[in-house]
Order: C-alpha cells, then structure tokens, then sequence
C-alpha cells in the first residue's frame, strides 16, 4: 500500500514539474553544492571507511578477547583486552579491516 502511494505522488510530481519551465537562474537565485569529503589517494573517503569502536569491540569478542579499553590512533585501535584463560594483552587492530595486526603481553611472563 505504501509503495503504491509512494509511486503515485511520485508520478503527480514529475507530471506537474514539467508545467513550470522556469528554472532557479531564471529568478536570480545561484545554486552552489559543496561536498566536503577528504579523498584519499585512492580517490574514496577514507575517514568514512573506518570502523567504530563498538564494531571493533565486538570483532575482539567473537576473536575471544575480553576488551577493557582502547584508544584510536592513525588508523589503528589500540586495545587492552585480556584472553580467555585472564592473560592481559595489548593488541593493535586495523581500523578498517579489524585485522589484528600485533599482540604483546602485559604484565608478567
């Protein structure tokens, strides 16, 4: 039922927009749209790209890691977390992947 509402007030306004030919520079006005996204060298935004800590708190979990905190620094989560058996760990995980990329011990061997 939505979608046949949606459709038909849809097709009223592309019928009735043809009946006013005149367009914003007509009546002086100037449009100007501006996107502010930072490109990257690969030509995507890549702040938009990164995950959140929420999503990086649960890839831990399902990994088998319980998170204590963490930190965001260049593009990676710093992550203090402890393994299943209570060994504390410090991991560094990709801020887009979610990959760990290294893991050290914290406190005694």
């Amino acid at each position: 039922m939505k979608k046949v509402i949606l459709l038909a007030a849809t097709a009223l306004t592309l019928a009735f927009a043809g009946l006013g030919s005149a367009t914003a520079s007509d009546h002086g006005l100037k449009i100007d749209v501006r996107y502010s996204y930072h490109h990257n060298d690969r030509g995507y935004n890549a702040k938009r790209h990164i995950l959140k800590p929420q999503q990086v708190s649960r890839i831990m979990q399902r990994r088998g890691y319980k998170v204590r905190s963490m930190r965001f620094d260049r593009g990676n989560y710093f992550v203090s977390a402890s393994k299943r058996h209570g060994r504390q760990v410090m991991l560094i995980v990709d801020g887009r992947s979610g990959q760990i990329k290294g893991e050290r011990r914290i406190g005694r061997r």
